[in-house]
């Protein structure tokens, strides 16, 4: 990725997730085992991007985190794995920090570190590709995978799963918590 093709100075070929088609659909049922929706919150910012203070923030995504983790009664230590919005290389690290799984402007510092951050275990959409509406689906049953252990993943160590979705740049976000 870092030698990809320079296509816009500091964008390079691998920074932008592409447009793609595709369809996915998921089956929720209650039987045991399954995951559960344990928390869901949207939210908005009126504030155009370019026009705001801090780029390093993630307002949406940040609020309707803490509304999600707060109905789901957890917080961002309880995360075992996460799908997050990722159109842009550094919208996928805004929006895991946004999301509490690593410090504000901290996160490439954390891996750096050592640190595991499980976020976009599936690739992202850089691997799969913006496919609109039913991005937030593949991500859903990425999530549940994970959390399962349901190949191509390994299960991850935990029983939380976070989905993060986002409209815009950060115009709108949803944060959905599944646990098992």
């Amino acid at each position: 990725m870092l030698d990809s093709e320079l296509v816009s100075d500091p964008l390079r070929l691998y920074d932008v997730g592409p447009m793609a088609d595709g369809a996915a659909a998921a089956i929720l049922c209650g039987r045991k085992g399954v995951a559960k929706v344990l928390g869901m919150w949207s939210s908005a910012n009126a504030v155009p991007f370019n026009a705001r203070q801090d780029y390093d923030v993630l307002y949406s995504a940040r609020e309707a985190a803490e509304r999600a983790y707060r109905m789901a009664g957890i917080t961002p230590r309880d995360v075992a794995t996460a799908e997050v919005h990722d159109s842009y290389s550094i919208l996928g690290v805004l929006a895991a920090e946004a999301l509490g799984l690593a410090p504000r402007g901290g996160l490439l510092a954390s891996l750096r570190g050592g640190s595991e951050v499980r976020a976009n275990l599936s690739g992202g959409l850089k691997s799969r590709g913006n496919v609109m509406g039913a991005t937030g689906v593949y991500q859903a049953v990425e999530v549940v995978w994970q959390l399962v252990g349901r190949g191509p993943f390994k299960r991850v160590d935990g029983s939380i799963g976070v989905i993060h979705s986002m409209g815009g740049v950060d115009a709108t976000s949803t944060v959905v918590v599944l646990g098992l």
